[in-house]
């Protein structure tokens, strides 16, 4: 399968994740939301570097952007949701921890 279509696939599942009205996902306590975040956003990082490369300037400014105005419609207009910073924190860990994933495997090439 190609880098695009995984990254658009795990995008429109997050999409789907963070903007549902279910209210027991904010109760699942023990951070095990905040550790989906995290390799949700590496992911996407990895599969979106990997599909723009070319554009990887405007990939992960826009990755960040998207965790920030994820969170905030989350907060404002989905029901049984709230606005959480540290959803935000978790989302940029792992953006970063997918740009460094993908700068070892290229020294290691």
């Amino acid at each position: 399968m190609r880098s695009a279509l995984k990254f658009w696939i795990l995008f429109a599942i997050s999409a789907v994740m963070f903007f549902t009205p279910i209210s027991s996902a904010e109760s699942v306590g023990l951070g095990a939301d905040k550790v989906i975040h995290f390799f949700l956003f590496a992911s996407l990082a990895v599969f979106g570097y990997r599909a723009y490369a070319h554009r990887r300037f405007y990939l992960f400014p826009s990755l960040f952007f998207y965790t920030l105005v994820s969170e905030y419609i989350q907060g404002r207009y989905v029901p049984f949701r709230s606005f959480d910073g540290y959803d935000i924190v978790a989302d940029t860990v792992g953006l970063f921890a997918g740009i460094v994933f993908i700068k070892i495997r290229n020294k290691s090439r």
